[in-house]
């Protein structure tokens, strides 16, 4: 027996999705349940969903994939800011590792975001491992 497609709409923001054939009836999209683990009460977004013992926020993408991403790309996927496969970094502008809100995200190159990273000294380390581009010649 195969799935039908079954197109639903999200009772939280009116837009149409189509559920994971798993049984598990859905009532919203991704976009909303991922928006919905924000505690946007101060300056910093925190992500109130799974936290990774290095501090960043991190949920399971949409189905099909299942996979698990990082929150912040989440939340710039879900508010349409960038796709989840775009290979470039995102750097916290304010330095706050569960802090999801855009205004303090920016979509950079990975050789821009180790620049940045602690004043500096990720980058130095780097360059002096790999050379000038301070980055692994297999992922240049």
């Amino acid at each position: 027996m195969q799935h039908q497609p079954i197109s639903d709409d999200c009772r939280e923001c009116g837009r149409p999705f189509a559920p994971a054939p798993t049984g598990i009836a859905r009532r919203v999209c991704w976009a909303c349940r991922v928006l919905s683990r924000i505690d946007a009460s101060g300056d910093c977004w925190l992500w109130t969903g799974a936290m990774k013992r290095e501090g960043y926020g991190h949920c399971v993408r949409p189905w099909p994939d299942k996979t698990w991403t990082q929150a912040h790309r989440a939340v710039l996927a879900a508010l349409g800011v960038m796709d989840l496969d775009d290979p470039r970094d995102v750097d916290h502008l304010c330095q706050v590792r569960g802090c999801v809100n855009p205004d303090h995200l920016e979509v950079v190159t990975r050789a821009v975001n180790l620049h940045r990273a602690d004043g500096g000294r990720v980058w130095r380390t780097r360059r002096a491992r790999y050379g000038p581009t301070g980055l692994r010649k297999d992922a240049a």
